[in-house]
């Protein structure tokens, strides 16, 4: 499961670097602005993935954790089917 997890942060972080590169690597009339917007957005893209990387599980963990905490479910035995169901 963790590496699914991981493939999903990167692969559409790595399709859009890849379509964003000729951008970086321009060349000729306005190669100056384009390669400024391509660092930008190259650097903005990976900086957001390795961040991403990081803090969603951490926020994930503390959000179960949060949720868990001092509320136990109970079940109704008056319900309909058994518990849990």
């Amino acid at each position: 499961m963790a590496f699914g997890m991981i493939v999903a942060f990167l692969v559409p972080a790595a399709q859009y670097e890849k379509w964003t590169l000729p951008l970086r690597t321009s060349t000729g009339a306005g190669a100056g602005a384009r390669h400024s917007i391509g660092t930008g957005v190259i650097g903005g893209v990976l900086a957001s993935t390795f961040l991403a990387m990081i803090f969603v599980p951490v926020f994930f963990v503390l959000l179960t954790l949060a949720t868990r905490t001092g509320r136990r479910r109970t079940c109704d035995r008056s319900a309909f089917g058994p518990c849990g169901a």
